[in-house]
């Protein structure tokens, strides 16, 4: 094991793919090539010794080329063993269709000498397979060991001899995921019982095997897991496992791992359901036989999954198109509305299934433009969307069933809004679709679920898009709320509700009223373009929060979350033209012409909270709310903007910033104090992806969680992913005083984090700007100016150290290589303007801080020596304790790495200008020209 070479044996340069397949196949045909007397006599004992010796090599490449030679000379042994075992049978059916005599003398006579040529080449082929197997197989090289281990399963499919099979014993067990995959797969061949009952050895080695296969079902490994799920499917057939091995297999259906899920789900399909349902591609059930399917999935999920029906979708996930039975909608659509008898569980599970297989199908077509999804969606859509009114009241009963109904209502809307006109639609254009409008809009008032209020929001919006009658349903759905509102918001803090009486306590009424209001206000402008009266009131229930505290935190976010969509609504409106996704029904230009001082009230009122109130959560709804009235109305002013209209955004006040700064800063801190072993938060929403919640929504969603539950005081996982979502909201901020401001500098900061998830914040910022450094100078300047500004914080809070540990980290993902000659340019400007503030003093060790900027060798050779002289000629008591001589001397040992003017060794400069390849370096001249320096 003293070679680590990568040789082509394992490499993947290219041509190595070609070398594993032709390598073994030239030593499989020396031994398949000679005559059997030849090889027996004198080209097998050379070989043999020959690979033998080199196969205890202590150079790990020489060892495994041996082996794998040495496997590949077994591989010609046993071709001509075939080659002679087909003769001989052959030879058998000759002998006893012959009646001469003489012939059969001739036959018997080579038949005879055919099977002890046999018997010796056998002989052969074991004994040095053996020897070969038993020092390679336990090799400490885990690709020498999967070498031996692929090998025997080529064997396995021969029927090879049984006294091979003692070395899959130990791999299936080996530290190797593959090695123990491979076992595995080598065993299915030796289990299959194809052509009738197991021969007792085969079943004396699957029982001994029993344990192991089951242990491996549930290896850490996937691949590993869905091995070992094929070899119980074998053992099932051939009756070796026991009754109580099928539960411990049919848990796995339900795990999160698809390759494992997937192997587990053709075990319960052949041998825990009554029927196999796997039935595609080869063919498809009739409607008698999809819905009998159905209901045996529906008997499955009651029995093995109440009351978690939430995990029918890894279920789903499994069977995708793989069973028919999902696919037929007829018998899917007489489950649902209670055709059958289905009792209580069953009708649960029913709509649990149908929602997980529209789901599915649907982000298969959305991601992947199936036809086979398009076709379900197509016929679930045909099948359902007539039918919707009564879907809907049918499950509104039951909470779980209602939540996965809306669910599965939002996706069918959605499908028939963005699929192509066709099939789906007109199924609810014109008169249709009013009533799926009005059954929806009776949902909505009764439902008290946030999460299905969620999707019967979303379903309105896709219904607009569908039918032209739906409009004016939401419409009075609206006003009722919003009037309902006007009513109740102004006694908030009123020591008497006055004249009004209600079964329902006045804050209940009024927090279930300004819920449904954020709901809607995802889909509509639900303060009908009342920016005096609506918001103003609004406005006046949060400030009554920060004022006196009496407003509950429940009904202080949501009032938060809805007043930002309102202005962000408002916002677009403003663009020249609007936005289609904006327009209103209700719009009042007078009423419009407020909005911005309504953006500016909620900024004022965000810096209360962030000042003030001690709630945590409210703090973080604050911060989230101040930066997407930033983010919006800056957007409205960027790409709004003609030359008729004048562009208008939000200022960022001094107080603001300072505030969101702290907060965000207290946010992290804490989230670094939790230690790694103990959460790690994975995934987070990719800014600019259309198709997925944005980082504003997951923030909301959290906290109205966190203020719903009884838990005053954040868990561990809640903190680290507020922590995130408020990062990546900066992350995505372009207003332009966020950006020059100090909240991008502490989001960099988190590239020193000992947690992986708060480091990769910052790389996403990283990534949005050095992407956006290539559109422009000024885009290139802001980049570098803004890495220059996280060094600069760190170093005024961390001292000299962690800062130049911090501009390490971030050059490292600012490129490889030399860097363009414009990305050049403006990195030398910011480290001059670096030198200049240096120079004004109290930066002590300052430009030592940024010494990785020169050693990260991203700047041509000359370029450096020339900000090297520069900072020469400026040098003062100011930049001397700020480190300059470390900055020069980084510049000296960077530049002696490659001397350019070296004949023996020319200039790796990139070239200035484009065009063909030049044979010459790009002189110093050129760089200077292009680059516009002295």
């Amino acid at each position: 094991g003293g070679d680590f070479t990568q040789h082509w044996l394992v490499s993947r340069d290219k041509g190595a793919t070609r070398t594993r397949e032709n390598y073994p196949a030239i030593w499989r045909e020396l031994a398949s090539a000679p005559s059997p007397e030849t090889l027996l006599k004198d080209v097998l004992p050379r070989l043999r010794a020959w690979t033998l010796a080199l196969a205890e090599c202590r150079f790990r490449s020489i060892r495994h080329c041996a082996t794998v030679a040495g496997l590949g000379l077994v591989d010609g042994l046993q071709q001509q063993c075939n080659e002679i075992q087909g003769f001989c049978d052959t030879a058998e059916r000759r002998l006893a269709e012959t009646e001469v005599d003489t012939t059969r003398a001739q036959i018997s006579k080579e038949l005879k000498r055919q099977r002890q040529l046999l018997k010796n080449l056998l002989d052969a082929r074991d004994s040095f397979a053996a020897t070969l197997l038993s020092r390679r197989c336990k090799d400490v090289d885990a690709d020498i060991r999967y070498s031996c281990i692929e090998a025997l399963n080529r064997w396995a499919q021969l029927r090879g001899e049984a006294s091979w099979k003692q070395y899959l014993h130990f791999a299936i067990n080996d530290d190797e995921a593959k090695v123990r995959a491979a076992a595995l797969l080598a065993l299915q061949p030796l289990f299959r019982s194809d052509d009738g009952p197991l021969s007792t050895e085969v079943k004396s080695l699957a029982e001994d095997l029993r344990p192991r296969i089951l242990e491996r079902c549930h290896d850490i490994d996937a691949s590993v897991s869905a091995a070992a799920l094929r070899c119980a499917c074998d053992l099932a057939k051939a009756e070796v496992l026991k009754e109580e091995d099928y539960d411990r297999i049919t848990d796995l259906v339900w795990d999160p791992e698809a390759l494992r899920r997937d192997a587990a789900c053709v075990f319960v399909s052949r041998f825990i359901l009554q029927e196999d349902i796997f039935d595609q591609p080869n063919g498809t059930a009739d409607g008698s036989a999809a819905k009998r399917h159905l209901q045996m999935l529906l008997d499955f999920l009651v029995e093995f999954v109440k009351p978690h029906f939430e995990l029918t979708e890894r279920l789903v996930a499994a069977l995708w198109r793989k069973a028919s039975c999902l696919e037929d909608w007829d018998a899917m659509t007489s489950l649902l509305l209670g055709d059958g008898e289905l009792a209580a569980d069953q009708h649960l599970a029913i709509a649990f299934l149908a929602e997980a297989t529209v789901r599915v199908a649907f982000d298969d077509w959305l991601a992947n433009n199936t036809m086979e999804a398009e076709a379900l969606l197509q016929r679930a859509a045909r099948a359902l969307c007539p039918r919707l009114p009564t879907l809907l009241s049918t499950f509104q009963s039951e909470k779980a069933a209602m939540l996965r109904t809306a669910s599965l209502c939002n996706y069918l809307l959605r499908f028939c809004a963005q699929s192509p006109p066709g099939p789906t639609g007109g199924l609810l254009a014109g008169s249709a679709g009013e009533p799926v409008a009005r059954a929806l809009r009776s949902l909505f008032l009764r439902q008290t679920d946030l999460e299905a209020l969620e999707h019967l929001a979303l379903a309105w919006a896709h219904l607009l898009e569908l039918c032209s009658g739906a409009r004016p349903v939401l419409h009075d759905l609206v006003k009722s709320l919003y009037d309902t509102f006007l009513q109740l918001a102004p006694l908030v803090g009123k020591p008497s509700q006055g004249e009004i009486e209600a079964e329902v306590p006045m804050p209940d009424t009024l927090l279930a009223t300004a819920q449904r209001l954020r709901i809607l206000a995802k889909a509509y402008d639900v303060s009908l373009c009342d920016v005096e009266g609506f918001v103003s009131t609004a406005l006046s229930v949060v400030d009554e929060r920060v004022q006196t505290g009496t407003v509950e935190p429940e009904l202080t976010v949501t009032l938060l979350e809805l007043l930002a969509l309102i202005s962000v609504r408002h916002a677009g409106q403003l663009m020249q033209p609007p936005l289609p996704a904006v327009a209103a029904d209700v719009r009042d230009e007078r009423q419009l012409q407020q909005a911005s001082t309504a953006a500016e009230d909620l900024l004022e009122l965000a810096t209360g909270f962030l000042t003030k109130d001690e709630d945590h959560r409210l703090k973080s709804a604050a911060f989230g709310v101040a930066l997407c009235t930033l983010s919006a109305w800056w957007n409205a002013a960027h790409f709004g903007k003609t030359e008729e209209v004048k562009p208008w955004f939000c200022q960022l006040p001094d107080a603001l910033q300072d505030a969101l700064a702290n907060h965000l800063g207290k946010l992290l801190a804490e989230a670094n104090q939790v230690p790694t072993e103990s959460v790690l938060v994975s995934g987070m929403p990719e800014p600019g992806d259309l198709l997925k919640s944005s980082a504003f929504s997951h923030l909301f969603v959290l906290l109205q969680k966190g203020v719903a539950s009884t838990e005053s005081v954040p868990s561990d996982a809640e903190r680290i992913k507020t922590a995130r979502l408020c990062c990546l909201m900066v992350a995505t901020c372009r207003h332009a005083q966020v950006a020059a401001g100090s909240l991008p500098s502490v989001v960099l900061s988190q590239a020193r984090s000992r947690r992986e998830d708060l480091q990769q914040v910052a790389w996403t910022l990283l990534r949005r700007l050095r992407k956006e450094a290539h559109v422009g100078p000024t885009q290139a300047e802001d980049f570098f100016t803004t890495l220059l500004a996280a060094v600069k914080f760190l170093h005024k809070d961390q001292g000299t150290a962690i800062a130049k540990d911090l501009s390490f980290r971030l050059l490292q993902h600012v490129g490889v290589g030399k860097l363009t000659p414009p990305l050049q340019k403006a990195l030398l400007n910011t480290l001059r303007r670096g030198v200049v503030n240096a120079a004004a003093g109290s930066a002590a060790g300052f430009l030592e801080a940024l010494t990785p900027w020169i050693t990260k060798h991203v700047v041509e050779d000359i370029l450096i020596d020339n900000l090297a002289s520069w900072a020469k000629e400026q040098s003062n008591q100011a930049l001397q304790e700020a480190g300059l001589e470390k900055l020069l001397e980084a510049c000296e040992n960077t530049v002696k790495k490659l001397d350019p003017e070296s004949p023996e060794k020319p200039s790796k400069r990139r070239r200035i200008t484009k065009g063909g390849n030049r044979k010459t370096p790009t002189s110093t001249q050129e760089i200077k020209d292009a680059m516009e320096l002295p």
